[in-house]
């Protein structure tokens, strides 16, 4: 049993010695690249890349103009090359007098409704003072009838003055009292 035992430990040994080294040669080899040779000839070399992200030119230049309008023409394609100076659209001409005159006619008729505003307002003021008169000259009307009545009532009590006559005085004043 003893000669079993030795040939067991034995066994273990070479087993885990023999797994210690397969295990440092697998570790030393995970940082190596394996690189495909081939011999040296004039060719395409092609690569499939598959990732996600923007795709963005090496020079980025912003376009701007000098006047404003619609495009009437655009002279290059997407992608295409160009130049320093080059052509690449063409903006609808405007003629700057003509927004200028424009601008002015629109002003001019800003400012004849603003007369005409102005104007309908001073027409109402007067509107409204010849009314004020006119309650002015009722109430002094008023005041008259009132005055003439009363004198009426005092004639007609001493007997001076006819029934006929002081039912007008009257009346007279009822129509002044209902104008005011």
């Amino acid at each position: 049993m003893k000669r079993k035992w030795k040939i067991l430990v034995l066994v273990g040994l070479l087993v885990v010695i023999t797994s210690g080294v397969f295990a440092s040669i697998k570790i030393s080899q995970r940082g190596i690249v394996t690189v495909q040779t081939g011999k040296a000839i004039r060719q395409d070399l092609t690569s499939i890349v598959t990732a996600s992200g923007e795709i963005k030119p090496k020079n980025y230049i912003n376009i701007g103009a000098n006047q404003l309008g619609p495009l009437t023409d655009i002279l290059v394609k997407e992608g295409d090359r160009v130049k320093k100076g080059q052509l690449l659209a063409q903006i609808e001409s405007v003629d700057a007098k003509a927004d200028v005159s424009a601008q002015e006619a629109a002003l001019n008729s800003a400012l004849a409704d603003s007369a005409a505003g102005e104007s309908g307002v001073k027409a109402q003021d007067d509107n409204v003072t010849a009314l004020e008169s006119e309650v002015d000259r009722n109430k002094a009307d008023l005041n008259q009838r009132l005055a003439d009545y009363r004198r009426a009532q005092e004639l007609f009590r001493a007997a001076l003055l006819a029934r006929q006559d002081f039912d007008a005085k009257r009346a007279a004043y009822d129509a002044a009292a209902a104008a005011v």
